[in-house]
């Protein structure tokens, strides 16, 4: 890579070797796939939280999964390019991405770092950033999210940060009695890095175990019920950036319409922001709640499961 991106190399590479992969892209003709692992929005398997850049690389001949694990740092190399990609840088990326917010690179006019937009600076758009390494203020001229990996993908020609995709016809009904060991599930996200000549898949990622705790259900599906309820593929998208937050998450509800009782989805920056005023979506009633809420009207669906998966498991 250029010297610009060695630069960017070096800044990040802090994590230890052990968690740290090596992948040569010409390796795994079968197609190679980056994302920034996020922990489940739901999860009754409690498996040990998995956050970092997960890989998945497959073997040219069998189109089998090679690798399926996180990492805590992943080198690439790609042809004559070489590049690192950090949890944080990974994560974050997956945070805007979801949210679909503008990310550019901006590089810190004082000391030359490349600036990585973090946390709620992730999520919206914005002209003055913070360089963590040296601690300026840079300003840019149109509002965006930072992030050195806009500047990997420039160099794969692949700028894009949500690419076509495809929405599997998949479906799939969960229900306490068929997956006693528990269930994981995951809203899909854009990838860093996506190789294989197949479209990605997009729609909702579950882990699902029988009753001797072996994974029986590893895949992503187009509609996916829980206890006969579907689940929205949006709703499930938001709550996995809200669930990130915990200011967020103390303050998420369903809050229903007073006059039509529809349920209301906040989204956009209001996904984020709590609010007591608020125009219903349905029959366009203004009105307030007494506290401040952000109301994502999926978490219902899970409080409700929960408590049915639980009652299952007492009575049995």
């Amino acid at each position: 890579m250029t010297a610009h991106s060695d630069h960017l190399n070096s800044n990040y590479h802090s994590q230890s070797a052990a968690s740290k992969l090596l992948l040569n892209t010409e390796d795994y003709t079968g197609g190679i796939a980056i994302w920034g692992a996020l922990p489940p929005v739901f999860d009754t398997k409690k498996n040990p939280l998995d956050r970092g850049v997960h890989v998945h690389a497959r073997d040219g001949e069998t189109r089998k999964k090679v690798i399926d694990a996180t990492y805590c740092l992943v080198e690439v190399q790609h042809r004559d390019l070489s590049f690192i990609i950090e949890e944080d840088m990974a994560v974050m990326f997956s945070l805007a991405s979801i949210f679909n917010s503008r990310i550019n690179t901006i590089v810190c006019s004082n000391c030359n770092h490349y600036i990585l937009s973090k946390d709620f600076f992730a999520l919206i758009p914005h002209h003055e950033h913070i360089c963590h390494h040296c601690g300026s203020l840079v300003f840019s001229d149109i509002a965006c999210v930072s992030n050195p990996i806009i500047t990997i993908k420039e160099h794969l020609n692949d700028g894009n940060i949500q690419r076509p995709v495809t929405i599997p016809k998949r479906s799939i009904h969960i229900e306490p009695h068929l997956y006693s060991g528990g269930v994981e599930i995951w809203g899909s996200n854009p990838s860093i890095l996506w190789t294989a000549e197949r479209l990605e898949e997009s729609a909702i990622h579950v882990h699902a175990y029988n009753e001797t705790h072996d994974r029986v259900i590893d895949n992503t599906y187009g509609q996916v019920y829980l206890g006969g309820k579907l689940l929205d593929i949006v709703m499930i998208r938001y709550l996995q950036i809200q669930y990130q937050f915990s200011e967020i998450r103390h303050r998420l509800t369903c809050i229903n319409c007073p006059f039509c009782q529809h349920a209301q989805f906040d989204q956009g920056v209001y996904a984020v922001l709590p609010r007591q005023s608020r125009i219903c979506q349905m029959c366009r009633l203004v009105f307030t709640t007494a506290t401040p809420f952000i109301s994502n009207p999926v978490i219902e669906i899970i409080k409700w499961y929960t408590e049915c998966e639980n009652a299952y498991k007492n009575h049995h």
